[in-house]
């Protein structure tokens, strides 16, 4: 017998009716009870949570990408963050990849306000400070302050190379007025010459690392006429003062000294001020430039009889006879104040012929004479203090009294009461005179005194 289809669809087929319940039952399992049937939306936030965190990432890396692939943009970045360490190694990173714009030999050098220029003067500067901030009492032989030193002589030493007009000179002049723009007056003489800061920084990076021929030819160079007859003071002969100044600071840091000298009212130590503590027996005896060593060879590269007899350096910058045949003698302090006496009155502001830029240049070199005569007083107190390390201790005393008394200097012009009452022609300390003298002067110019 035949079936009718219909009849055999509706017997295999459950009726809508009849699988609805069902349906509904399996729908009510599957969705926990959700009787609409419909999945449940995701939520607003979390959505956002993931997006932003997604968004933040991709940033991130971006960033990450930028900042590894493009040094000087690090570097600036960095720079604005104040993380003198990552900028460093930004700048440093920076100028191995550009090598090829700094060729002297070739007469190559950087553009004043190009990218390499502005590697190159952050890399010194922040390696400056890097050496300056590890840099104390024993710590001058250290990894750390000798690997920062190494770079010191490294980019303060390429940018000196390129200070010329026809690369980072104008660059530098520039910074000297920025300097002076946002600056007190009276701070003025302290950032006066940037080109002398790193040169002075240069010279303390040779101390560290043990440069002592670099030295010692910097300062046989320029001293080499000092002690003849008719020799006049240059402006240039300042720099070699600012060096010698860093080098023996840096001795007297380095035994301990600085926090005792920071404390006294006028920076330099007197006879009793240098502790008990202190001696300077050891391999890496102190003030080796001014001073010989028995493992020192004289001028003529013979051994000194004793050790402990000063320099030819010493000789040069304190009292030497001169080479004229009559036994004169030049005492270094006297020829260098007899030329900035007539230049610092000279362009004062109630002076001859007023000029600011002038007597601002001059005060800076007064300044600069000001702290080489003291670290010279403190270098010889301290020899002094450790007779029993020298055999020559009559000639440490002689040392140590020869620069108390060139403390004075002659007939120089200074403030007693106060600008608005008028000055005075007398002697008086060189510190007094840079402080109550050429200081008030340039201050005038301001109104500051007037």
């Amino acid at each position: 017998m035949s079936i009718d289809p219909e009849i055999q669809t509706q017997t295999n087929e459950p009726s809508a009716d009849e699988s609805a319940p069902d349906r509904h039952a399996e729908n009510a399992n599957n969705n926990g009870g959700n009787e609409s049937g419909a999945k449940p939306a995701l939520s607003l936030a979390a959505v956002g949570v993931r997006a932003a965190f997604w968004t933040v990432a991709a940033v991130i890396l971006l960033c990450a990408c930028i900042l590894m692939c493009s040094p000087y943009t690090a570097m600036r970045f960095y720079s604005k963050l104040d993380l003198k360490d990552m900028a460093l190694y930004s700048a440093e990173k920076y100028l191995r990849w550009h090598e090829d714009k700094f060729d002297p030999d070739n007469n190559v050098y950087p553009a004043p306000d190009g990218k390499y220029a502005d590697a190159l003067y952050c890399a010194a500067n922040n390696s400056i400070y890097f050496m300056n901030k590890f840099a104390g009492k024993g710590k001058y032989s250290s990894r750390k302050v000798q690997y920062y030193a190494r770079r010191v002589d490294r980019y303060a030493g390429r940018y000196l190379v390129c200070n010329i007009p026809i690369s980072l000179y104008d660059r530098t002049q520039k910074i000297d007025t920025y300097g002076l723009q946002h600056t007190s007056p009276a701070l003025h003489p302290y950032v006066y010459s940037f080109a002398d800061r790193l040169s002075t920084e240069q010279f303390k990076a040779w101390y560290i690392l043990g440069e002592n021929e670099r030295m010692t030819n910097r300062w046989d160079t320029a001293t080499a006429q000092w002690s003849q007859e008719g020799w006049e003071v240059r402006e240039s002969d300042f720099l070699l003062l600012a060096q010698l100044t860093a080098y023996i600071n840096a001795e007297l840091d380095d035994l301990g000294l600085r926090e005792l000298i920071e404390s006294k009212k006028e920076g330099f130590l007197m006879d009793g001020d240098v502790p008990d503590w202190l001696s300077l027996y050891g391999t890496d005896k102190p003030f080796d430039l001014f001073v010989y060593d028995k493992t020192d060879v004289d001028v003529n590269g013979n051994y000194p009889v004793d050790e402990g007899q000063f320099t030819r350096l010493y000789s040069v910058v304190s009292e030497t006879v001169l080479d004229d045949g009559a036994g004169t003698r030049n005492n270094f302090q006297d020829k260098f104040a007899a030329f900035l006496r007539g230049n610092v009155r000279q362009y004062a502001k109630n002076g001859p012929t007023p000029d600011r830029a002038e007597h601002l240049k001059y005060t800076y070199y007064l300044k600069t004479l000001t702290d080489f005569w003291r670290a010279m007083r403190n270098m010889t107190v301290v020899l002094d203090s450790q007779k029993g390390y020298f055999p020559h201790a009559d000639q440490l005393q002689a040392a140590r009294e020869f620069w108390f008394q060139n403390s004075g200097i002659p007939n120089v012009y200074f403030y007693m009461d106060g600008y608005d009452k008028g000055g005075v022609t007398r002697d008086n300390a060189i510190y007094e005179w840079y402080r109550y003298g050429a200081m008030v002067d340039y201050l005038a110019f301001y109104n500051i005194y007037a």
